[in-house]
């Protein structure tokens, strides 16, 4: 499910950013069993300009190891959701083609 989206703003390619937030997620998510590789997608939105507001979701696939024990799913899987929002604070990068 690891979605890659094409961000532009400004003439200036945001692809490699989405790729370091997935890895970013990832590492996360991957503390648990329950979680796997490929089951999860991070979206972002917002402005990349200035002080401006990014919101990322992450959305992942929880999978039940055990549906007797486990009341949050009750067996199979089930889709969890978290966002998160925070001025963009990074250093204004000119891409290289």
């Amino acid at each position: 499910m690891c979605k890659m989206e094409h961000v532009s703003d400004a003439g200036r390619d945001r692809t490699r950013w989405l790729t370091a937030d997935e890895e970013a997620a990832w590492r996360a998510l991957k503390a648990q069993p329950h979680f796997k590789q490929g089951g999860f997608e991070v979206n972002l939105s917002g402005s990349f300009l200035g002080k401006g507001l990014i919101k990322a979701t992450v959305t992942a696939e929880y999978h039940c190891l055990f549906a007797y024990v486990n009341v949050v799913c009750g067996g199979g899987t089930r889709a969890l959701s978290a966002t998160a929002a925070f001025p963009y604070q990074g250093a204004p990068i000119v891409w290289e083609n």
